[in-house]
């Protein structure tokens, strides 16, 4: 079964964020793109992975990093750009803090 983190609302049902991925990508690897909502506009963030699906940039439409992440063998990241929030970590999975991933245990 796949289960994939597509968009988030707020509390009045209003478009927060959303993301697109790779259709034939297994559980929920391979995210493609994000898309923040700022005002009445949107902004697209592209993924770079790994060959597991795991993030390693975001990066803009003009192909400047706005997210990267570096990560340790037990899944713990150093995070060394920012200018955009990127809760997907592992697997393509949120961040939400310790959890069961394909048969290891992340934070």
């Amino acid at each position: 079964m796949r289960q994939r983190l597509t968009a988030e609302f707020d509390e009045r049902g209003e478009f927060i964020q959303g993301y697109l991925y790779e259709p034939s990508s297994p559980y929920t690897t391979n995210p493609l793109v994000k898309i923040d909502k700022a005002g009445d506009s949107l902004s697209y963030s592209y993924y770079q992975n790994d060959h597991l699906g795991t993030p390693q940039l975001l990066t803009d439409k003009s192909a400047n990093v706005v997210w990267q992440g570096f990560y340790q063998a037990f899944g713990d990241i150093q995070i060394t750009t920012e200018t955009v929030k990127n809760p997907l970590r592992f697997l393509g999975h949120k961040t939400t803090g310790t959890r069961f991933e394909s048969r290891r245990i992340t934070a």
